[in-house]
């Protein structure tokens, strides 16, 4: 810092605290304290530059110590408006220090230079995906969106809005080198816990009247009558996404899932792993292709797919295992309070077509081979009386349709289905369908391929399946993934890349968090860190401090818990 003087007109000399402050390429010097006037300093001190020197030089020392005490003249003056149409916020965020310093160990910036170093690209893709991540995650909006708010950055990053779409393009070129690249360099920041994979589908709709060649109609999860294109995630035992892929819309969901996993076992060179997924997703094929390589299966299974004697044999009232003590029970004894889990264990054999013929004793071509899977049922009163609970509404509300003749097609989970014809326009309750729901109450099984495992294991495994739902919640919700507003392919693989990148940083920012706060104490935290130019060299934090700040302020190393800053002091911490 240094010292400025101003003449006045009576001859007077003001001082000035001043700093070199630099902005892109250019320095400038901003004044940031207002000493006094020479004749007033000069009563107090025998040589005022002297003593005004040696006071810059404290408060150089000072800045480098991290310590300031800031002085600031504030007037009431009229705002000026330099002919903008609309007023704007001077806030700008500072949040997303700590989402970059994870976005920088991800490496992308040798990415980017990897995959356009032969050829003849001006702008900077890198800065571009980096704040195209950062704002999905604190303040998700279109592309154009998004690019209109980049000043809202202490950053304040100087990208041209058709580098935002070159980049998308570049992503969606290069997106299996992409997404190999970013499981290398997240093991660098956090341990990949590859021992359990985790697979899960879901789709997002777009805002067209058409159907085209990848948005297509097919069976949405919102139930709205919009094209829609399918997105299957892979996701390790930790909760962190690994790899996705995009499908038309119209796709069999049991079709998604061996393309990604083996790109997984080829790009990431992993073998060793266990697959889980749910019931939807657990072809034989897929059983079979995780039966080999060091590979195993924990998939959900429907009971009411087995064949009659497995049912028969499993779902009777007595030997069922609990969980906790051991001991056997019979269902019939349970009391309603009961919270415990119990289970049965028993091998089935539904043979698979593998391609291999081969004649039978009696001289019949034999097609399949035996496929034998270790089947576990478990049984929680308190599941059976909500099953039971919500039926009864069912019922009541099938009911209520019958008298009100409101009875048309009928959907797997819609009340209808409890609702048999009787003639022409005729309808009663279907008592045979409700009675075969009924022996269902309570139970849920699986299908593995581990022999020896313990079941509890294999149970606590199965049932972390919800951090994968939780996962495209926070997609679709919080980072409003959806709608999606992009009509070319490139476009929309390279938006859900995005999203994927950016759940990506979040995970890993939450696992370094301990898994303690919700998504909502973060997020909402990262968009409240903002400050306030006071002038071009002094900030002002207009946010309070918390336990989740000073926690991440620790974690990262940064120091931007305080009320004021300058700028060297928050680029430092950029």
């Amino acid at each position: 810092m240094k010292i400025v003087k101003y003449k006045l007109k009576n001859e007077d000399i003001l001082y000035y605290l001043a700093k070199s402050v630099r902005t892109g390429k250019q320095v400038k010097t901003v004044n940031i304290e207002k000493l006094g006037k020479h004749s007033d300093l000069i009563l107090k001190h025998k040589d005022p530059l002297t003593y005004l020197k040696a006071y810059a030089k404290k408060r150089t020392a000072e800045e480098k110590e991290d310590f300031l005490s800031i002085k600031i003249d504030l007037q009431q003056a009229v705002l000026h408006h330099k002919d903008q149409k609309t007023s704007h916020s001077k806030l700008l965020n500072i949040g997303y220090f700590f989402l970059n310093d994870i976005y920088k160990a991800l490496k992308l910036d040798t990415f980017f230079k990897d995959i356009t170093k032969d050829t003849k690209v001006e702008y900077n893709p890198h800065q571009a995906l980096k704040f195209l991540t950062f704002a999905r995650i604190l303040d998700p909006k279109s592309k154009l969106g998004t690019f209109d708010d980049l000043n809202n950055y202490y950053e304040k990053p100087k990208i041209k809005l058709q580098d935002i779409y070159k980049t998308l393009d570049l992503v969606s070129e290069h997106l299996d080198q992409y997404q190999t690249h970013l499981y290398r360099e997240s093991i660098n920041i956090s341990k990949r816990n590859t021992s359990i994979l985790y697979y899960d589908c879901t789709n997002y709709f777009f805002e067209i009247e058409c159907e085209d060649h990848f948005r297509k109609y097919g069976q949405g999860k919102d139930h709205k009558p919009n094209p829609i294109v399918q997105m299957g995630l892979f996701m390790d035992g930790d909760g962190i996404p690994l790899a996705f892929s995009l499908n038309p819309g119209n796709t069999n969901e049991q079709q998604t899932t061996l393309p990604l996993e083996k790109k997984i076992v080829k790009d990431f060179k992993l073998s060793n792993f266990i697959y889980v997924s749910d019931g939807g997703l657990n072809s034989n094929e897929t059983r079979f292709y995780n039966s080999f390589g060091n590979r195993d299966y924990i998939v959900t299974q429907s009971l009411k797919k087995l064949k009659r004697s497995e049912q028969d044999l499993i779902l009777t009232d007595d030997h069922w295992q609990s969980i906790s003590t051991g001991k056997l029970k019979s269902l019939s004894t349970l009391k309603d309070d009961d919270q415990d889990t119990y289970y049965k264990v028993m091998w089935i054999d539904h043979p698979i077509d593998v391609g291999l013929r081969e004649l039978t004793q009696s001289g019949q071509l034999k097609k399949k081979t035996s496929f034998k899977q270790r089947l576990i049922v478990t049984y929680q009163k308190k599941y059976a009386l909500y099953q039971s609970a919500l039926r009864l509404k069912q019922i009541q509300r099938a009911a209520d349709l019958i008298q009100s003749n409101r009875v048309d097609q009928v959907s797997q989970n819609s009340p209808k289905r409890l609702i048999e014809q009787k003639g022409e326009v005729s309808y009663d309750l279907d008592l045979d369908k409700i009675k075969d729901e009924i022996k269902y109450d309570g139970y849920y099984a699986l299908v593995t391929s581990l022999e020896d495992d313990d079941v509890k294991d294999i149970l606590k495994a199965s049932a972390r399946r919800w951090e994968i739902e939780e996962s495209f919640r926070i997609l679709k919700s919080n980072f409003k993934a959806r709608p999606v507003f992009h009509r070319k392919d490139t476009r929309i693989i390279s938006h859900f890349a995005i999203c994927f990148t950016a759940l990506l940083v979040y995970r890993l920012l939450e696992k370094k968090l301990d898994s303690k706060y919700t998504i909502y104490e973060i997020i909402d935290t990262l968009r409240a860190l903002n400050v306030v130019s006071l002038n071009e060299a002094l900030f002002k934090s207009t946010y309070s401090g918390s336990e989740l700040l000073d926690q991440l302020c620790v974690i990262f190393d940064k120091k931007i818990n305080k009320n004021i800053y300058t700028n060297v002091q928050l680029n430092k911490n950029k």
